[in-house]
């Protein structure tokens, strides 16, 4: 049987979807959980949880979720480049993080 039409108004579009996770992790830090649930393997998201984690002074979050985005296939070099990731540079994790 097929859905009713507003039904299928719900469902998720990848385009939208990633949209709405800029907009979550952009605008809304609390809406970090819901940005992870709406596209949890999606290494450009994982990276910009990890952005907001770092931001926010959560570097245990920040490590594991950038760790997360590497394995999705974010780009080393973003996370190797971005300035705004410096306050973690010193910590052993970054390192190790680049290595992997």
């Amino acid at each position: 049987m097929d859905e009713a039409p507003h039904e299928q108004s719900r469902m998720p579009d990848p385009i939208v979807v990633g949209q709405r996770v800029s907009h979550y992790v952009v605008e809304r830090p609390l809406g970090l959980q819901r940005a992870l649930q709406l596209a949890p393997h999606d290494g450009d998201v994982l990276y910009r949880v990890a952005l907001v984690y770092q931001r926010i002074g959560r570097p245990d979050s920040a490590f594991a979720t950038l760790g997360r985005a590497l394995a999705a296939g974010q780009p080393r070099l973003w996370v190797q480049d971005t300035p705004e990731l410096d306050p973690l540079r010193s910590d052993p994790r970054f390192e190790q993080l680049l290595r992997r």
